[in-house]
């Protein structure tokens, strides 16, 4: 059971009657969206609660967001109350002075009872708080997402109005057609007077991230100096993956023809892929699936002259970090929602007729079927030859 499960998922009869009341409710405001009302002001010393509760990449969308308000509000503290996840993308941002983490533990018996002791202590210390102002991204629509905003008493909350419970936020934003999951969280930073100067990602590592890094690297005998191709096969969901023949054969001939020496990244339920993958080579390569943290991974990609994925969450931190890279994409969703405009990627999506079918599990992946090795390796050479950024987000050591 998920931790957002255990919050709301478990009261089907509580979420009928929140949605009829939110349905009544709805038909006495203004209208759906932002009621066009001027940006709220924060206090120069007031507080902002940031609510980042799903998985990697949703997070990065809101990189841009933390970056814009610190430079409109210097003075103004800003925390965040996330999952794991989250918790571990922001855990180096110099924007955040304080992460509020829901730890809960999935796994034997009494699931439900420690997962709502996780969120009442969560929640009991944000609540002491007091926030001015609470946020939450445009993919956080659910209600168990929701009801935090609502349980923190923040005088202002500012959401997005869609599905059935946007109206629990006090400011509802409207998502504008057609547009990337990080170009909506934008309108969060525009709704507290914050002038976001651009969309860039953000990903925060220091020394100690990249030492660990460097020691997995020189475990394996593989030289800080080697160029190599970091590769995550891998997803959450069945219906993103590629097939491991082809990134067999797509790292084959990177390592082959290009001098290239593959690194697979990913969790340690990623390892079985790797594996796959790894037993159709038939040049050296080097798994590290669920042996660095996010903060390692991210130093990893940093020093990578390519990578290649899915579109998970080590895509979203190799583009904060500007770095070259080609997105093997299914097209279970709307082709706007995650494709970026990064200088240094090509995504490689093909759209039949069941695109956006929003399947966690697929019986022919056709989309994917589309999409060759031939074309994949063509792509790799055509962004290293029209790229060649640094490096971003690295913080010094802490003490």
């Amino acid at each position: 059971m998920s931790g957002s499960a255990a919050l709301g998922g478990g009261w089907p009869g509580a979420r009928r009657a929140i949605r009829a009341v939110g349905a009544a409710y709805r038909s006495m405001l203004p209208g759906d969206g932002d009621d066009g009302s001027p940006p709220i002001v924060i206090p120069p010393e007031g507080e902002i609660l940031v609510l980042q509760l799903q998985q990697v990449g949703d997070s990065l969308m809101m990189s841009p967001v933390l970056r814009a308000i610190r430079a409109r509000y210097p003075g103004v503290a800003i925390d965040m109350l996330s999952g794991s996840a989250g918790y571990a993308v922001h855990r180096r941002s110099p924007h955040i002075r304080t992460h509020h983490v829901v730890r809960w533990d999935t796994t034997g018996p009494g699931q439900r009872r420690r997962a709502l002791a996780a969120w009442r202590q969560v929640l009991g210390d944000v609540r002491r708080v007091r926030y001015d102002c609470v946020l939450s991204c445009v993919n956080q629509v659910s209600l168990p997402y929701i009801l935090p905003s609502v349980a923190t008493r923040a005088r202002h909350r500012i959401g997005f109005d869609t599905g059935a419970f946007g109206y629990l936020f006090s400011r509802r934003l409207a998502i504008p057609d057609k547009v990337s999951v990080l170009a909506a969280n934008l309108a969060l930073a525009r709704a507290v007077g914050a002038n976001p100067a651009d969309g860039a990602e953000e990903f925060w590592y220091d020394d100690r991230d990249a030492s660990g890094a460097a020691a997995l690297l020189e475990r394996e005998g593989v030289g800080l100096s080697r160029p190599l191709v970091v590769i995550h096969p891998a997803s959450n969901w069945q219906s993103k993956t590629w097939f491991p023949d082809r990134w067999a054969a797509v790292a084959d001939r990177l390592a082959r023809e290009d001098g290239l020496h593959p690194v697979f990244v990913g969790t340690a339920r990623d390892a079985a892929t790797v594996r796959m993958v790894q037993q159709a080579m038939q040049t050296p390569s080097t798994a590290l699936p669920g042996e660095t943290d996010l903060g390692q991974l991210g130093s990893l990609l940093a020093r990578a002259a390519l990578f290649i994925g899915t579109d998970s969450g080590p895509r979203h931190i190799a583009g904060a970090l500007g770095r070259p890279q080609v997105t093997v994409m299914s097209s279970l969703d709307e082709p706007w929602r995650w494709g970026l405009d990064r200088p240094g990627e090509i995504v490689l999506r093909t759209d039949p007729p069941c695109h956006g079918c929003l399947l966690r599990e697929c019986s022919h992946r056709q989309c994917l079927d589309l999409i060759s090795a031939d074309t994949v390796v063509a792509a790799c050479r055509t962004v290293l030859g029209r790229v060649a950024l640094p490096a971003a987000g690295r913080l010094p050591s802490f003490s």
